[in-house]
This record gives structure tokens, C-alpha cells and sequence, in this order.
């Protein structure tokens, strides 16, 4: 409710004694809404200038402030016979009976508990000045003995002080009754509330719950499926890859047999056909063996164990002697670490990437370097991993076939350009993956190419270690 103006208050002063900067602000805002003037001091030191050369109408103070308490400001006020009939509201958070016995022993007229509300101050405010009909000194004051627990206090106040200090705790205890009933009010029918809520997201969580485990049984049933469907077209590949090498081996070495035994005999278009026939039946041969290679790396792969890196990569530069030497190409890389893995399969891994990488060059030699960092992925923070990159000098992909490269039969470029049947980078990708890392990469046209792979790290002894910085370029010399 917005407090009702009092015409009484237009030009009254009222000096408010707060220490704390936002009350006063409050109490301002509150009495200058009803057109009483107001003064603040911040302390009953500041009061006690203030009302030197001042006569306001009324002090309002704050009970506990540092230097001065409200209690002393009252008594200083109440001894001097300037300030003896000016009446005092003591402001406090404290309600006990010795708060209220010492309000009457210091002299003060009314006092308010916080937190309080602006009608009720306005209300506190009206009834103490309309009791100031009389001067405090023409009053008669009494002496009265008071037992507060164990202890006896001698109060001398006149009637219409302990009158209204009585009334003040009466209306204060009544405010404040008033206030804990509206709160639990509020509190049970909030209470009520959050019961009904509780109930209802129980059974939204009880339905969630069902339907989450619903879902979660047709995802293990699907996921069951799809292994049992990996295992089967695995299987499938392998049959099928393994019983064609025979029927084709023989046409391939027919057609060869037929291509040495009448080359040049027959008319050019026939030696043609002839070649093409050869050439056809070698890269099926070839693109069988891969497909069978890459249906077994799931089922035939070794123990993932304690492997060095820089043997599986030795082991791939061995093979991959001859097409080093026929390009002119220089292999160079760090010392690599030891990883959990099939050294085998990862001799496969280096061997693709690298073959990959001389196959794929410019114009100038190829130039191929690998090397490898400890990481901490997002996610892995308990698996410690090493990262790879193979980083080359040839001609570049465009960005939107990074992920077409890793699908197994896939090409970017004519047979007659570059040879291959699109098998090498699925191959690195299932290998990778068998070792619980991932593969990427990033690459420019024209300006080279890195592939990026993870592999577990052996945890040793070593591992709290510094890791080297020191960068050892080992030139390949393959012969």
C-alpha cells in the first residue's frame, strides 16, 4: 500500500542518524515521498553538530553504530536543555526486554525494529510528534524498580514515555506476528506448490526414466545387430575376396600367357584389347588383395602391446626402398616414441601415408617428414596419447574431400595420372581406429599436405619426465 501524505509534514525536518549509507538513503526516500525535509548525519557525533545551530522536528537513529550508539546520542540529547524536549525513534534489529528498558532509561520516545515498512514508520512517526504537546520537563517522571531475568533495573521515565515504548513494542510485536503469519501463509502455500511440482516431475522423470531405458534397450539391440552385421560383412569379404584371387590369378596369368604369345602377331587393335584385358585383370587382382587385407584388420590384427613406433616406420621405409629411389624423395623424422599397438599394422599405416605422399608430389623431389608430440585430448585426460603428423611438399587437397578420402574406393584423380584404387587411406583410418585414435588432416592445393593421427602412449617411469625438445632430423638412406 503507497503511504497517504501528511499535510503536517510540508517544511518539518527530521534528522536521521544512520551509519549505513543505504538505510539512510531509504529512510530519505520514504519521508521525502511525504514532503518532510530531511538531514543525515552518519554518525551521533555529525548529530551532535547538526543540531547545534539546527531545531528539527525529530531524530531518528540507528541503536548500533560505531563511537557513539543511539542509546548515548539519546541520553546527550535528553541532558541538555536545548535538545531535552526533541523526541527520539531508536531504529534496531534487537527486540529483546533489555533493549526496550534501556530505550527508557536513555530517554527515547519510540523505538522500531528492522525491517520495517513504510506505513508503519510514517505511523510511528505521527504518533510521537502529536505526543510532544507537552515539554519533557514539565512532565512527571517516576521511578520504577524492573526485574529483567535475574537482574533488577531502577527506570525513572515519565508516563507518557513508558507509554509510548509499550506501545511501540506492542505494535512492534504485532507487526511483526502479522509479518511471520503472511509468511507462513506463503511458505504453506508454496509448500502445496512444490508438492504438486515434485509430484508431477516425478512422474514426467518416471516416464523419462522408462523411455529413456526403452531407447537404451533398442540401441543395445541395434548396436548388437550392427556388430553381428560387421562381423557378417567382414566374413563376406574375406570369402569373397579370397575365393575370386584363384579364378582370377588364372585369367590374369591366361591373359598374360596370350599377351607374350601374340604380341605383334595380331593386328594393333587386338595387342590393344589384349592390354587392356592384362592391365584390367592386374588391378582387380590387386584391388582384391586390398579388400581382403582390409576385412581382416579387425579380426586378424595382434595384441595391442608396447611397440616402437620408429621400427614400424623403419619397417615401412624398408618396403618402400624402391619407389623412395626411383623419386629422389628424403624421408626425415624426429625420434619417435613408443606406443600401444600391432607393429605390423602400423608399419602398414607409415607405409600408406608415406607411399601417399611420394605418390602425390609437384614438381620438385618429395620431401616427407614425420614427427610426433604428446598431446591431452578433449575427453582422454586418463588415456595419454602421442600425436602423429606426416607432413609432405606435394600437390595439396582442397578442403571439401577431406572426409571423401578416407571412403574406401574413392579417387580424386584418372588411374592414368596417378596409380591406386582408393583403398590406402581407409586402410590407415581402420588401423587408427582399431588403436583407439582418429586421423585427419589439413592441407592447401599446391602447398602440401599433413595427416594427423593419434596412438596410446606407454605409460612408464618416464613419463613425469621433461619431454624432449631437442629436434633430430634423421636422413633416410635407403639403398
Amino acid at each position: 500500500m503507497k503511504p497517504q501524505t501528511n499535510r503536517a509534514a510540508s517544511g518539518m525536518t527530521i534528522l536521521v542518524v544512520e551509519d549505513s549509507p543505504t538505510q539512510a538513503e531509504r529512510l530519505r526516500y520514504i519521508l521525502e515521498q511525504q514532503h518532510f525535509t530531511v538531514a543525515l548525519a552518519g554518525d551521533g557525533e555529525q548529530a551532535l553538530a547538526y543540531l547545534a545551530d539546527h531545531q528539527p522536528a525529530l531524530v531518528i537513529s540507528d541503536i548500533v553504530m560505531p563511537a557513539m550508539s543511539g542509546y548515548e546520542l539519546c541520553r546527550r540529547l535528553t541532558a541538555d536543555k536545548r535538545t531535552q524536549d526533541l523526541p527520539v525513534i531508536l531504529l534496531t534489529s534487537l527486540s529483546s526486554t533489555d533493549d526496550v528498558l534501556e530505550g527508557l532509561a536513555c530517554g527515547a520516545d519510540s523505538f522500531m525494529t528492522k525491517p520495517y515498512s513504510a506505513e508503519y514508520l510514517l505511523a510511528q512517526i505521527e504518533r510521537t510528534i502529536a505526543g510532544q504537546l507537552h515539554p519533557k520537563a514539565n512532565r512527571v517522571s517516576v521511578e520504577v524498580e524492573i526485574l529483567s531475568g535475574r537482574q533488577s533495573r531502577l527506570i525513572t521515565a515519565d508516563s507518557q514515555q513508558m507509554l509510548g515504548l509499550l506501545l511501540s513494542v506492542y505494535e512492534a510485536a504485532a507487526h511483526r506476528n502479522s509479518e511471520l503469519t503472511q509468511s507462513q501463509d506463503e511458505l504453506r502455500s508454496l509448500n502445496e506448490h512444490m508438492e504438486d511440482l515434485v509430484e508431477e516431475r516425478t512422474a514426467e522423470l518416471s516416464a523419462e526414466v522408462a523411455e529413456r531405458k526403452l531407447a537404451y534397450e533398442k540401441l543395445a539391440n541395434a548396436m548388437v545387430q550392427l556388430e553381428r552385421t560387421n562381423r557378417d560383412l567382414e566374413q563376406y569379404a574375406y570369402v569373397a575376396s579370397h575365393d575370386l584371387q584363384e579364378p582370377l590369378r588364372m585369367v590374369t596369368s591366361h591373359v598374360q600367357l596370350l599377351q607374350r604369345r601374340y604380341q605383334g602377331k595380331l593386328d594393333k587393335d587386338a595387342d590393344e584389347f589384349i592390354a587392356f584385358a592384362v592391365e584390367g585383370a592386374t588391378r582387380m587382382r590387386r584391388l582384391i588383395i586390398d579388400l581382403l587385407a582390409f576385412s581382416q584388420l579387425g579380426t586378424n590384427g595382434k595384441d595391442l602391446v608396447a611397440v616402437s613406433s620408429e621400427a614400424a616406420l623403419g619397417q615401412a621405409l624398408a618396403n618402400l626402398n624402391l619407389l623412395v629411389q626411383e623419386d629422389r624423395a628424403s624421408i626425415t623424422h624426429d625420434p619417435l616414441p613408443a606406443v600401444l599397438g600391432d607393429q605390423d599394422q602400423l608399419a602398414q599405416l607409415f607405409q600408406n601415408l608415406v607411399s601417399n605422399a611420394i605418390k602425390f608430389h609437384g614438381d620438385a623431389a618429395p620431401q616427407v617428414d614425420i614427427s610426433a608430440r604428446r598431446v591431452e585430448l578433449p575427453g582422454q585426460a586418463a588415456t595419454p596419447m602421442w600425436q602423429f603428423s606426416v607432413r609432405d611438399n606435394g600437390i595439396g587437397i582442397e578442403q571439401k574431400y577431406f572426409e571423401q578420402i578416407f571412403v574406401i574406393f574413392q579417387r580424386l584423380h584418372s588411374r592414368e595420372r596417378y596409380a591406386g584404387n582408393g583403398m590406402g587411406l581407409p586402410i590407415c583410418k581402420k588401423i587408427v581406429e582399431r588403436h583407439g585414435g582418429r586421423i585427419w588432416i589439413e592441407s592447401q592445393p599446391g602447398e602440401g599436405t599433413t595427416f594427423f593421427f593419434t596412438l596410446r602412449a606407454v605409460v612408464t617411469n618416464e613419463d613425469g619426465k621433461a619431454e624432449r625438445n631437442r629436434r633430430e632430423n634423421v636422413q633416410c638412406q635407403c639403398q
